[in-house]
């Protein structure tokens, strides 16, 4: 069904139509004349205004227009108000002091003038002014009452009012006498003629110089000092003082079991013997080794690190008539009855065997003594001391209770019968 607006736009559609083809026909058959008033006279009521049609897409923008003029400046605002003052900032640190300069050179001195000649022996004398002086001391005791108003130094000192209001006090020993054995001033003292010259020494000398000395003490001669402990002759000569000396004392028997004697001043111990007691030498280890020594005695540790304390122990793992055979733990265990060092170990049959070599191995608590050559009986050989190559000993110590086990590597071709194993431990 058509709505409102369908149907008036397909009335319009169809009033344009006819329109067309009438004006076409009245074209062709009718003489020109004015149409608009046919046009009028045919022409229908209008119709009412359609309603109108949906807006368009919008178009595609333009493109911008050209810039304007520019403006006149506007009026100048009013100046803000002026910021606060900042902080005031952190002083630097002073720089370092300049180098100071060398000093200058010390002038000359210059030539002093003629010393005046000596007045009388006065004395200086000082009124105190208004500086209220009220007592005087002599190392801090007081000298004269509290009324002392004048302080007077006698000859020897010199004062000086400098600076002002100050006054300076200083020793002049141009005005000092001096006394005893000296002459002149205490500046400038003269040694009087009683005390000059020879009659003074010069030098420190020897006692036995003779100057200024007397003795009696004869060369060669033992001294002794008199009663002025000057040095004169002894009684005995060098030589009776060396024979003193010297001498020889019998020979003297110290203790009871007489283990020391003395005899030209030396003491000698007496060798011990079996039936002496005395002196006696410590042995070594390889004395003790020897074993022949008569004079020494035995020192524990020595005699444990000596041969002489090594124990030897057998084990029997195969019987004599038994011929060998390769296996583990040949014969059982063994346990050993004390703490050492193994120093020896080595093997020997009943039977040899011939063609090819045994060889047979030794373990400490299941891991071998002998990492590297072990025990070999060689053919015809029924002890491992002659074999070719000795065994080589890797592990040594051995504790009280560790167990000791026997195993067979390899036999002859024609096996021998019997083993037994040799370890020798040195005991600690």
């Amino acid at each position: 069904m058509l709505n409102l607006n369908d149907k008036q736009v397909l009335a319009e559609t169809l009033r344009k139509t006819i329109q067309s083809i009438v004006d076409a026909r009245i074209a062709a058959t009718v003489p020109k004349f004015d149409l608009s008033d046919l046009r009028a006279a045919i022409q229908g009521v209008p119709g009412t205004d359609g309603v109108d049609g949906a807006q368009g897409i919008q178009g595609v923008q333009g493109p911008p227009g050209e810039q304007g003029p520019q403006g006149e400046p506007g009026v100048q605002g009013l100046p803000g108000q002026d910021g606060r003052d900042g902080k005031d900032g952190t002083d630097g640190r002073n720089g370092k002091d300049g180098a100071k300069g060398d000093q200058g050179e010390q002038g000359e001195r210059g030539v002093e003038g003629p010393r005046g000649e000596r007045g009388p022996g006065g004395s200086s004398l000082i009124t105190m002014g208004g500086g209220g002086l009220s007592r005087v001391k002599e190392a801090n005791v007081q000298v004269g009452g509290a009324d002392i108003t004048t302080l007077d130094f006698g000859a020897g000192f010199d004062l000086v009012e400098s600076p002002d209001k100050e006054i300076n006090i200083t020793l002049d020993l141009s005005e000092v006498a001096a006394g005893g054995e000296l002459a002149g001033f205490m500046d400038a003292p003269t040694v009087d003629t009683t005390h000059s010259g020879s009659a003074h020494h010069t030098r420190s000398h020897a006692i036995t110089s003779t100057s200024d000395h007397t003795s009696t003490a004869t060369s060669g001669q033992m001294l002794k000092a008199d009663a002025n402990g000057l040095p004169v002759d002894a009684s005995n000569t060098d030589a009776a003082v060396a024979a003193a000396v010297t001498a020889s004392h019998a020979a003297l028997t110290i203790g009871a079991d007489g283990e020391h004697t003395l005899a030209a001043q030396v003491l000698s111990g007496v060798a011990a013997s079996l039936t002496q007691a005395g002196h006696a030498e410590l042995a070594t280890a390889a004395e003790i080794n020897t074993g022949t020594d008569t004079g020494r005695v035995l020192p524990v540790d020595q005699y444990v690190a000596s041969t002489r304390n090594v124990r030897y122990i057998l084990m029997r793992v195969v019987e004599a008539a038994t011929s060998q055979a390769a296996a583990t733990t040949v014969g059982g265990d063994l346990e050993l009855p004390f703490t050492g060092t193994i120093t020896e170990i080595g093997a020997y049959c009943d039977t040899a065997g011939t063609t090819g070599t045994a060889t047979i191995d030794v373990n400490l608590n299941g891991t071998t003594l002998m990492t590297t050559n072990k025990i070999t009986l060689d053919t015809t050989e029924k002890s491992s001391r002659t074999a070719a190559t000795a065994p080589a000993l890797t592990t040594t110590a051995v504790t009280a209770g560790d167990l000791i086990t026997v195993d067979i590597d390899a036999i002859h071709t024609t096996a021998a019968k019997g083993l037994t194993i040799r370890l020798g431990i040195r005991m600690t």
